[in-house]
Formats: structure tokens, C-alpha cells, sequence
């Protein structure tokens, strides 16, 4: 359905014009703004759905407590039921912040942050400029994204990692970290 709306729009000419619109922000002021409405899109997701953790997401949060707890990894008879990833960078965090849901939903908002902005960055290495913002955008302001955002799950974090990855990947082909 995607594909459909982007070569729908792009025959309209509509994806040109929003493209060739947003090309004219300098680059420093088309990141604040999409990062600025990356935050407050995620913070009103948060607001408005004030979801308790449930499932993966509640075994995450109680994973985390009980580690700041001294009591380690998961519950009796299921250390290695769920893995270890999102319950240990909630500890981190947690041990910064305070063990909180919200506190937990406010780091999802900052991967956010950080997967939009990377997005861009990777993507001008490959597309042009007006494509990499859209491309930004689209990561703003992506529903499944977003209302991720109001949960503890692993998934934001995920996709950061990924597109870090393929960055590292990128320039290790270029020969950018090669020693010379």
C-alpha cells in the first residue's frame, strides 16, 4: 500500500513538489524540525495512550527492576525465557533515571529521535537530498513507529541497531575504519 501511495503521488507530481519544497531548509533546520516533531508526536502517543506494559514489554520493565534489585535476570525457573537485550539497557537506564514506566517510554522516545535522524543521515549517503528527508519524515511520522513508542518494546531499539549497522557495514566497504 505504501509503494502504491509513493508511485501514485510521484506520478501527480506531488512527491516532487513536497520534495523540492523541503530541499530548500538547510539541512540543520530541516533536522530540528523533524526531530521536533518526532518528540512531540511520540510524547502526545505517550499521553494519549498510557499503556501499562503487558506481556514482553511488563517482563522487560520487571526484568529491569529486579536486576536494580540485586535479585539478577529474570524470574525463578525462567532465566533465559525472554532475551536479555531490552531488560538490560532498561536497567541501564533505570539505574540513571529511576525504575519507572514513563522513564522506560521517555528512552523509547530518545531511540526515536536517534532512528529518524540516522535514517536521514543514511539515507543521503544513497539518495538524494529532498529523498532523504522524505525518507526522515517517514520515520517521524510512521504509525507503527510512533505508538511503539508508548510501549517497552524492543522494536525502536531494533531498528536503530539496523540502520547503525548498515552505516557501519557502509563504510567498512568504503574502506572508511580500514587501517592504511
Amino acid at each position: 500500500v505504501g509503494l502504491a501511495v509513493a508511485i501514485a503521488a510521484d506520478r501527480l507530481g506531488w512527491l516532487r513538489r513536497v520534495t523540492d519544497r523541503g530541499a530548500a531548509l538547510p539541512p540543520s533546520t530541516y533536522l530540528a524540525l523533524v526531530l521536533a516533531v518526532t518528540v512531540a508526536v511520540r510524547v502526545a502517543a505517550i499521553l494519549v495512550f498510557p499503556l501499562e506494559p503487558k506481556m514482553d514489554d511488563e517482563q522487560f520493565h520487571r526484568y529491569a527492576v529486579n536486576m536494580l534489585a540485586g535479585d539478577g535476570y529474570g524470574s525463578p525457573g525462567h532465566r533465559a525465557f525472554f532475551p536479555p537485550g531490552m531488560a538490560f539497557v532498561l536497567t541501564g537506564w533505570y539505574w540513571l533515571v529511576g525504575p519507572s514506566v514513563l522513564a522506560g517510554k521517555l528512552l523509547q522516545v530518545a531511540f526515536s529521535v536517534l532512528l529518524v535522524w540516522q535514517t536521514w543521515a543514511t539515507s543521503r549517503i544513497y539518495l538524494a537530498e529532498a529523498q532523504a528527508r522524505l525518507a526522515g519524515w517517514l520515520v517521524a511520522l510512521m504509525p507503527t513507529l510512533v505508538f511503539y513508542t508508548a510501549t517497552l518494546g524492543y522494536e525502536i531499539l531494533l531498528g536503530l541497531i539496523f540502520v547503525l549497522v548498515c552505516r557501519l557495514a557502509d563504510s567498512l566497504l568504503a574502506g572508511e575504519f580500514l587501517p592504511s
